[in-house]
């Protein structure tokens, strides 16, 4: 079921939908997860046991082995990992609005999700945008600009959690292009490395940036339902440039 080093799994999945299996994705968190959830008012606390509960089924079909028995970690700016000798496979999730996304593959991954707002925090664009990003959203207004800031905050996240790194101490070390459909990323500052970007067909109204570590030639979409096979729904390939 593993993909090859340049595909990528992702899956998709609406919160609302996981509810009826909320019970069930409580019995099978750590007691670090099941602690961070009682701590959390309902709301908050139904959308992680939902995230956290499909990340261990999804991540189940690929070892062979229970979601209860997954054993996570996370590095130093909370990126989870696999604690195991090989760390395979590479994953990574997000969310945004009501649906979930998660990202798997054989290299560094990382992946946001982000519902389209006309209204959006300011503060965001004027402290971690690069210059030229804020230049790019002049011209825009609108719907249009809206969707532009969606990308570069989306293909910001997606390059930071996929290098492991803090938006706060790297954030001005790359910028993203929002008209262009797959990128390049380049770090200016610091050891030379070197990410592919490509924004990918979401649900309406959401944004989804994929970066990797490598050039992605390929992108199954799957769903996850409860005793039933995995199925791909459909596919996308892409032409690395």
């Amino acid at each position: 079921m593993m993909p090859d080093s340049t595909t990528v799994h992702l899956w998709q999945a609406n919160i609302s939908l996981l509810l009826p299996w909320r019970e069930h994705f409580l019995t099978t968190l750590d007691a670090a997860e099941s602690q961070r959830a009682a701590r959390l008012k309902p709301l908050r606390a139904n959308r992680f046991i939902c995230a956290r509960g499909l990340l261990r089924e999804i991540l189940g079909l690929y070892l062979g082995m229970p979601a209860k028995e997954i054993l996570l970690a996370k590095g130093p700016h909370q990126k989870p990992f696999l604690n195991s000798q090989n760390q395979q496979p590479a994953f990574n999730l997000s969310h945004s609005g009501d649906m979930l996304v998660y990202a798997i593959g054989r290299v560094e991954l990382g992946v946001d999700i982000e519902k389209i707002r006309v209204h959006f925090n300011p503060q965001i664009e004027d402290r971690f945008f690069d210059r030229a990003e804020k230049k790019s959203l002049l011209a825009l207004s609108g719907t249009a600009r809206a969707k532009a800031f969606c990308k570069i905050w989306s293909g910001r996240e997606a390059v930071i959690k996929m290098a492991g790194e803090s938006i706060f101490s790297r954030g001005n070390d790359f910028a993203v292009e929002y008209h262009k459909s797959c990128q390049l990323i380049r770090w200016r500052y610091g050891p030379a490395s070197l990410y592919y970007l490509p924004f990918v067909p979401a649900q309406p109204d959401y944004i989804l940036a994929l970066a990797s570590a490598v050039p992605v030639k390929k992108i199954e979409y799957l769903t996850w339902k409860k005793n039933a096979a995995p199925e791909i729904i459909h596919s996308r390939c892409f032409s690395p440039k």
